[in-house]
């Protein structure tokens, strides 16, 4: 048996690893999905995310076997970090690297083995994401692909998870230290728990498998239906991510804002952008009418709330158009987001912008439920007002004023 070799960077890998606060932890739904879904592609009995530490490797979420770790020296995963592609065994009867591994003479059998790295934004190999078989076999050019775009996908989410663990970490350094310890409080509060519930459930694994929708041969027909809901579910949770970071971010911020020179049409511009694939998805047009170019704003700020307003629109309407404009009231400019959507019932309206609202849109689309009462903050932060006007199965018009 060849005991796997050290990365030359080993000491750096090693911090690297322990600052995801993983090793060791409870099972968590999104990891599983992950190895599952590894599972049914390559047809494996046995699928791994396999985090190699100094003398171990640690399973964060395993199928097909009870271990939850295993010694490095006699790991495939030990190897497999060191590959920049896939690493395949197609039977480790005839390898001579492996021939003679404990994994292989005893249980769990191994003949087949083929492994990911989880290489990390700085370059850092984690561990693995692998399957394996106990007959000698080969994977197709999809399911390898499909394997690689999945090992991407447990990278996000350790970086997802990290984030939010350092998001956590900052809010309590900040009660720690600010005066407004009532505030912050309230804040800390919402926060622990969105990331304690909204975070959980929807699977935040599938940024790459878009790229699947473009396979039109070869690839399993009843792994599509399954692919576009795990796509639904990273589209909302990378709102809920998106829409917490920017809260915290302002709560902590207090009424700190950076004014600037803002072209208001190329702002609409990036916000009609972003928001034109789900809208295609629904069958939508996004329309800019904005001719306004330069007025003073905070735009970060102003982006966010265009946003949620637009992303809203197009939660509520099916087949329909989304219009933004904008005009110059007096001193003031009025920005309005307009829908030919399904409405707003008459007992939501009076809390629109007080009480987190948790209503699913017109495909079941569902988000963090403060979106709008953040609206309502930035906007009277910014120095304006927001007010709304909508009929059930007629539409709704969301319009804004801001100080010129």
């Amino acid at each position: 048996m060849k005991a796997p070799e050290i990365p030359s960077n080993e000491e750096s890998r090693l911090q690297a690893l322990q600052g995801y606060h993983i090793l060791d932890t409870q099972p968590e739904k999104d990891f599983d999905d992950i190895v599952k879904l590894a599972s049914q592609i390559c047809q494996t009995p046995i699928s791994l995310i396999s985090l190699v530490e100094q003398q171990r490797q640690w399973f964060k979420s395993r199928v097909g076997i009870d271990y939850k770790e295993l010694p490095r020296e006699s790991s495939f995963c030990g190897h497999a970090i060191l590959q920049d592609g896939v690493f395949v065994v197609k039977d480790t009867h005839t390898d001579g690297r492996f021939i003679d591994n404990p994994l292989v003479e005893g249980d769990p059998g191994i003949r087949f083995y083929a492994g990911v790295p989880l290489i990390n934004p700085d370059g850092f190999r984690l561990g693995t994401l692998c399957v394996i078989d106990k007959v000698p076999r080969e994977l197709t050019s999809e399911q390898q692909f499909a394997l690689q775009v999945l090992g991407q996908q447990v990278v996000h989410q350790l970086e997802l998870r990290r984030r939010n663990f350092s998001l956590i970490s900052a809010i309590e350094q900040s009660q720690a230290q600010a005066n407004r310890i009532n505030h912050l409080n309230e804040m800390n509060s919402k926060i622990i728990s969105v990331i304690s519930h909204d975070l959980r459930s929807p699977l935040n694994t599938i940024r790459g498998m878009i790229n699947f929708l473009e396979i039109e041969e070869g690839f399993p027909a009843q792994l599509q239906h399954l692919i576009q809901k795990l796509n639904e579910m990273l589209d909302s949770t990378d709102e809920i991510l998106t829409t917490l970071v920017q809260w915290g971010a302002s709560q902590l911020s207090g009424n700190d804002m950076i004014h600037s020179i803002v072209n208001l049409h190329e702002l609409v511009e990036k916000v009609k952008l972003e928001q034109e694939y789900k809208a295609k998805q629904k069958n939508n047009t996004i329309v800019n009418m904005v001719t306004l170019e330069q007025i003073r704003a905070d735009k970060d700020m102003l982006w966010f709330i265009l946003r949620n307003l637009v992303g809203n629109a197009n939660k509520f309407t099916d087949s329909g158009t989304i219009k933004i404009s904008a005009e110059k009231v007096d001193k003031q400019i009025k920005i309005s987001v307009s829908d030919t959507g399904h409405g707003i019932s008459k007992d939501i309206l009076g809390t629109l912008f007080s009480q987190r609202q948790t209503s699913r849109g017109t495909q079941g689309e569902k988000g963090i439920g403060f979106g709008l009462i953040m609206c309502r903050e930035f906007i009277e932060k910014l120095g304006g007002s927001i007010e709304v006007v909508s009929e059930e199965g007629k539409g709704s018009l969301f319009a804004f004023t801001i100080p010129h």
